[in-house]
């Protein structure tokens, strides 16, 4: 119930500022010549050159956070969609792109051979360790350097 009442209470107020929103762009042109027919012309002339200071300033910040918010959509949505390939590459059948080579699977040692992996002789009959090629995706929102 308080749900309910929370997003019925929403909807109001969304309604609301939606409607004193027209009626200001409606009749906010009308509102404002009636004060510069009030005061003095020089000062009408001031604050005119000011309100268009105003309205430039702020179109610009908009304009400014509004490409900000998209760059980093995209670059996000880049990211996702690098990393939801990369997934699918590694669950599905599929081998991968076709510049890669395919994966050397490891043999029986040869007496006296050293395992690259580890650089250690690998005994009569050992087989060279499998080292999976696969790295997690890590994000550091620290600030500092990535390693």
């Amino acid at each position: 119930m308080t749900v309910g009442k929370g997003a019925l209470s929403l909807l109001a107020t969304l309604g609301t500022i939606f409607v004193l929103i027209v009626l200001f762009l409606l009749e906010g042109p009308k509102m404002r010549q009636g004060l510069l027919k009030l005061m003095r012309p020089e000062r009408a002339a001031y604050y005119t050159r000011v309100a268009g200071e105003i309205s430039q300033s702020a179109t610009g910040y908009a304009l400014g956070n509004l490409l900000t918010s998209l760059i980093a959509g995209v670059v996000v949505f880049a990211g996702a969609l690098q990393v939801i390939t990369r997934e699918l590459w590694q669950v599905t059948a599929w081998p991968g792109p076709p510049d890669r080579d395919p994966p050397v699977e490891p043999g029986p040692a040869v007496p006296g051979e050293q395992a690259p992996e580890t650089g250690r002789q690998l005994r009569d009959g050992e087989q060279e360790p499998i080292k999976a090629g696969l790295k997690a995706p890590t994000f550091d929102l620290s600030g500092g350097r990535c390693a």
